[in-house]
C-alpha cells in the first residue's frame, strides 16, 4: 500500500480523489465532524481557527499524496477587524473568504461571517442576523472628514460586498444569489453554514427594519462546514461561486494557506507492541499538560441583551 492508499484508507475517505485539494478538503471535513461532537461552545474566533487548523493541518499529507500538484490550492483571505476600508469587516460585513484554485485553473470562492451566540436560545438553533453598529466617521490625510458617522447594517454591509463581487458595477441588492455568502455557525447538531439565499426574507427584514432579526432555523436549513468543503471539488459546487480571477481588489489579500505549515507542529499517535506513544514533528518539544485538557475549567461569557425583532418562518420549497 503506497502512502495515497494509506491516507485515503485509514480515515475512511472516498477512493475517487484525484487531487492534492480535494483530499486536503477531505481531510479537513474528518476533522469538522469530530468538532461536531464537542459539547463546549466555540466564540467566532475559536470557531475561524479551528477551520484554519482543519485546512492547514491536512495539507503536509495531501501535497505528499500528489507530489505533482501545486501548493498554493487554498488561500485565505481575512476582512480586517478596524478600519474603514473596503476590505475591513466595518465595510464588507465579512470575517473571511475561502478560494479553491481547482485543478483545472478554475477557482471557487466562498465568503463567511462567524457568528456565536451565548444566550440561552444558543441550543435552540437560532441566529441573529444584522447586528447594528454605529460606524466611526472617516478621515483623509489631511483631517478632513471624508464619511461622517451612521449606523451600520452588518447584513446590508454582507450584501452589497457579495454583490459587488458576482456583479461588478452593477449597483443591486440582490439576495437570492448569494448561495455562496455563509454565516458560519455551531448549532447542537454541529457547525453550519447557512447560506444569505436560505434565508432570504429574514436578511430583507433586517435591510428593511433597520434592526437585528433573531431567526430560528430548522434542522434542514443551510449546510454542515464538512458536506461544505467535500463539494468544494465536485462538478456544481453548491455554495461556492466561480470566479475567473481574484483580480479587482474585491477580496483582502489572500494568504496561502500552505505557507502556514511550517507554525503548526505535527505530533503522530502510535501503537506497537511496546504500547501506544507519541512521534514528535520537527522542533516540537515534548512536554505535560499541566491539568488533563478535558478538566480545565471553562469560561461562560456574560450574555448580552439587545432588542431585536423575532423571526418565525417557514423552509422554503
Amino acid at each position: 500500500m503506497d502512502f495515497r492508499d494509506w491516507v485515503v484508507a485509514s480515515p475512511g475517505l472516498p477512493g475517487n480523489i484525484d487531487s492534492a485539494i480535494e483530499m486536503n478538503l477531505q481531510l479537513a471535513a474528518k476533522t469538522v465532524k469530530a468538532l461536531n461532537g464537542a459539547t463546549t461552545r466555540l466564540d467566532e474566533e475559536t470557531l475561524t481557527g479551528a477551520m484554519i487548523g482543519a485546512l492547514v493541518s491536512a495539507h503536509p499529507m495531501s501535497a505528499a499524496s500528489y507530489p505533482a500538484d501545486p501548493e498554493t490550492a487554498i488561500r485565505w483571505s481575512s476582512y480586517t477587524k478596524h478600519g474603514g476600508k473596503t476590505d475591513s469587516e466595518r465595510n464588507s460585513g465579512a470575517d473571511f473568504a475561502l478560494v479553491l484554485a481547482l485543478p483545472d485553473g478554475r477557482l471557487r470562492l466562498a465568503i463567511f461571517q462567524a457568528k456565536s451566540d451565548w444566550s440561552a436560545s444558543s441550543t435552540k438553533n437560532t441566529l441573529v442576523v444584522g447586528q447594528i453598529k454605529q460606524s466611526p466617521e472617516v478621515k483623509d490625510e489631511a483631517g478632513r472628514i471624508i464619511r461622517r458617522s451612521q449606523r451600520r447594517n452588518q447584513v446590508e454591509a454582507l450584501v452589497k460586498a457579495g454583490n459587488a463581487i458576482q456583479f461588478k458595477e452593477d449597483s443591486r441588492l440582490s439576495v437570492q444569489n448569494l448561495t455562496w455568502v455563509h454565516y458560519l455557525c455551531q448549532f447542537k447538531d454541529g457547525v453550519r453554514a447557512v447560506a444569505l439565499s436560505d434565508i432570504e426574507d429574514d436578511v430583507r427584514s433586517s435591510i428593511t427594519l433597520r434592526k437585528e432579526v433573531r431567526v430560528r432555523l430548522n434542522t434542514e436549513d443551510g449546510t454542515g462546514l464538512d458536506k461544505l468543503l467535500e463539494k468544494g471539488c465536485v462538478a456544481g459546487g453548491i455554495g461556492w461561486l466561480e470566479i475567473s480571477s481574484l483580480d479587482g481588489g474585491a477580496l483582502p489579500t489572500p494568504i496561502d494557506l500552505s505557507a502556514l505549515v511550517q507554525l503548526m507542529p505535527v505530533v503522530v499517535g502510535r501503537e506497537g507492541a511496546a504500547g501506544p506513544g507519541l512521534k514528535m514533528g520537527p522542533n516540537v518539544v515534548v512536554g505535560n499538560l499541566s491539568v488533563p485538557l478535558l478538566d480545565a475549567p471553562e469560561t461562560t461569557p456574560t450574555p448580552t441583551t439587545t432588542p431585536t425583532a423575532t423571526s418565525t418562518r417557514s423552509r422554503r420549497p
